[in-house]
């Protein structure tokens, strides 16, 4: 199917909306004569679609369908119905056989595939992939969208010389529009990655009920992103664009939640981009999300990232974290997860912290009563693509002179490979962890001896390495 149109707005319900048609003798359609074979006429949804590049949808040579036809008195069939005329949707079967006067309801789902489709009492269901985990775009045609946006159709009631679909979409698309802002001429594009948050499904296998419209993901299959490689996307010039289409399953962003894009250029220069919704969007069947995504410096990936937080400056703490000027004052935390330097760091702590001040001064974090009971774990920002190769962390002079140690660990408490626990003794730490990853929750470790003593941090140095 040459996929050359795509939907720029939500659907109406009218187009959208699951369930069957019925037929209401008006429609244009072509007839079967007698039993041995039979025809039917499909037409795509085009009502809100705009024209990609000035052509319209259409059915091309060898498309196919899986047609589901039953009635009470005559055993199901499922019959594959093939093009013959593409510019009008007219399908036809010479192996269907359909009584002429006994009416059927018909379900049909594109592109055919026996095996895909099963007939059931009162359920007759189709599993298909709407969008796909990885995806390939041969230069800047959509046209690998069609066969990861199965169309399904219904009607009910008709009699063979009355079969007319009208085929709905199931998967949403995401149009990009990479706009080359580096100065200078692109290359070529190698892949583009699209990411949703955790629990957001792009791609998937689904379960599709052809009476009811009704999808269900399989569990087992779903991904929350999408890889789209691109052969032969030729060069970009300076200020000009290149398109990237994306075939996804329907889906929800709420507001404040991102999705990310990262794009590998043919030369293997890499750039993301993080677009944030403003308020909740839901992204239909039938419906399209666009956006453009600036190729320059400011989203070229940097090879390493360095997170540094001073913690003797007042500026350097966010508005929740509790503040004291004496220990007396039990400044109680009432969060745990804090923004220092644009990067959440959560803390798992037993005791007291604060952001200590004296005289109107910033002296620095306090964690108080470190003991060989007690511990603080201060959890380091994930971030996505990198890994953190290099930590440091700075104490108080005051901690030279007490039996504190620093480790960093995974969420269990293993210390990282590569590293060790080391005594507050020296002013700074320095740890250089091997195998990290850009997915556990690594953390600074801060415990004690026998005796408590507070534990006063200066300042917080993290180095992640692109991955």
């Amino acid at each position: 199917m040459n996929y050359t149109r795509i939907f720029v707005t939500i659907a109406s319900a009218a187009i959208v909306a699951a369930g069957c048609d019925t037929y209401d003798g008006n429609q244009d359609t072509i007839g079967a004569t007698g039993r041995q074979g039979a025809t039917l006429r499909a037409v795509h949804d085009t009502g809100t679609r705009t024209d990609f590049d000035g052509k319209a949808s259409a059915w091309t040579d060898g498309d196919a369908m899986s047609v589901i036809c039953t009635s009470p008195e005559k055993e199901a069939q499922v019959i594959k119905f093939t093009v013959t005329d593409p510019a009008k949707g007219i399908f036809k079967s010479d192996r269907a056989v359909l009584d002429p006067d006994t009416e059927y309801d018909v379900y049909a789902v594109y592109p055919y595939n026996a095996d895909k489709v099963a007939i059931g009492a009162g359920s007759d269901k189709a599993r298909f992939g709407i969008g796909a985990a990885e995806q390939t775009q041969h230069g800047s045609s959509a046209s690998h969208i069609a066969a990861l946006d199965p169309l399904t159709g219904c009607v009910k009631a008709v009699t063979p010389d009355n079969i007319s679909l009208l085929m709905r979409h199931t998967a949403t698309v995401i149009s990009t529009r990479l706009a080359n802002g580096t100065g200078e001429s692109i290359s070529g594009i190698s892949s583009v990655t699209i990411t949703a948050p955790e629990g957001i499904i792009l791609a998937a296998s689904h379960s599709i009920d052809l009476a009811d419209g009704t999808v269900v993901a399989d569990e087992a299959t779903i991904s929350n992103s999408v890889e789209i490689a691109v052969e032969s996307s030729g060069e970009i010039p300076a200020g000009g664009e290149f398109p990237i289409w994306a075939a996804a399953a329907p889906f929800s962003m709420r507001s404040g939640e991102a999705l990310r894009f990262e794009i590998t250029a043919a030369d293997g220069t890499m750039y993301t981009a993080v677009k944030t919704f403003g308020s909740k969007r839901r992204f239909d069947a039938g419906t399209v999300m666009s956006t453009t995504v600036e190729l320059s410096a400011a989203t070229e990936v940097a090879e390493t990232i360095t997170v540094s937080v001073n913690l003797t400056d007042a500026a350097s703490y966010p508005d929740n974290f509790p503040k004291a000027e004496y220990y007396e004052d039990n400044a109680t935390p009432v969060d745990n997860v804090y923004m220092f330097g644009g990067y959440p760091f959560r803390f798992y702590c037993t005791t007291p912290y604060y952001h200590h001040e004296s005289g109107g001064k910033t002296l620095y974090l306090n964690i108080t009563d470190i003991s060989d009971s007690t511990s603080a774990d201060i959890a380091l920002p994930i971030i996505e693509g990198y890994a953190p190769t290099r930590i440091a962390v700075s104490t108080h002079e005051s901690c030279q002179k007490r039996n504190l140690y620093i480790s960093t660990v995974d969420p269990a408490g293993k210390i990282l490979q590569g590293t060790k626990r080391k005594n507050t003794f020296n002013r700074t730490n320095i740890y250089e962890p091997v195998g990290t990853d850009d997915k556990t929750e690594y953390r600074i470790r801060i415990t004690g001896s026998a005796t408590p003593n507070p534990c006063p941090v200066t300042k917080m140095e993290i180095t992640y390495k692109h991955l």
